[in-house]
């Protein structure tokens, strides 16, 4: 009941923007180096829509994307695109969404930031308890922005914390009250292309509404004091395409009219 009153919510929101904007987009291409300096990437992305769509077809630099509709009884009005092929996007590489549908066309253009290193901590440092520690990284060419996820455990317990950091910014002060118990914690540091976290974004989105961007991602896994056990890295840990970018618009929601319409949709 309450995702059928956001949806409501949602499309009268739409409606009442511009009669000509009917679509939402999500978009992303990913670049991300594995614990093993392995690359793994991807490009994929959400299209909502009122009317819900029909026919789609979208392409990105001429490839075309497999598509899943979502059907004319569905609530969520989320169309998908992906896709099969994951190897990842090269560096400082342009990609051009276009997206085809019987409601209406829309496009966008991104570049994949450079290619960066974490400096601070290396993999496998230790760090103290209950002390400030610094995390610290390379200036990614292209960059618009950067986003630190940190994820902690301890005890068989865990927490994660999105942090967004100025594009200007290469350092980030992990607080001394957050790390308080010995544990394990694997950080990991998002150079990102598209509309970047400030009052008043607006999406990138040609012919519709919503938000592309671009990643290169860098991860490292570090011990937290004297833990009994060690070594519980694992990729399952970090966040997926989807849950990233999703947090990202749930944080632009909070300065951007059109993030937080799109949010409705997504909630």
């Amino acid at each position: 009941m309450r995702k059928a009153l956001l949806l409501a919510v949602a499309l009268l929101l739409v409606a009442s923007c511009s009669s000509k904007v009917n679509l939402f987009v999500e978009g992303y291409i990913e670049r991300y180096q594995t614990w093993s300096d392995t690359f793994w990437g991807g490009r994929s992305g959400d299209v909502l829509s009122d009317p819900i769509l029909e026919e789609m077809t979208v392409t990105i630099n001429d490839d075309t994307m497999e598509v899943d509709l979502p059907g004319l009884n569905s609530y969520n009005h989320d169309a998908r695109f992906w896709d099969e092929d994951t190897i990842p996007p090269d560096a400082g590489s342009e990609h051009e969404f276009n997206i085809q549908t019987d409601v209406g066309n829309a496009s966008a253009t991104v570049t994949v930031p450079g290619e960066f290193d974490i400096t601070a901590p290396l993999e496998d440092d230790s760090i103290p308890v209950d002390a400030a520690y610094d995390i610290a990284w390379e200036a990614s060419e292209g960059a618009d922005w950067y986003m630190v996820l940190i994820y902690y455990s301890w005890s068989g317990d865990y927490k994660d914390t999105l942090v967004y950091v100025n594009v200007d910014s290469t350092t980030w002060t992990i607080p001394a009250n957050w790390i308080s118990e010995d544990g394990e914690m694997s950080f990991y540091v998002y150079a990102g292309d598209g509309p970047q976290i400030e009052v008043g974004a607006a999406g990138n989105i040609k012919g519709g509404k919503g938000f592309c961007i671009a990643t290169n991602a860098r991860a490292n896994h570090i011990i937290v004091g004297n833990p009994v056990f060690t070594d519980s890295r694992n990729e399952s840990h970090r966040m997926s395409s989807k849950d990233f970018y999703r947090a990202y618009i749930k944080e632009m929601s909070k300065y951007s009219l059109e993030a937080a319409e799109m949010l409705e949709y997504l909630e």
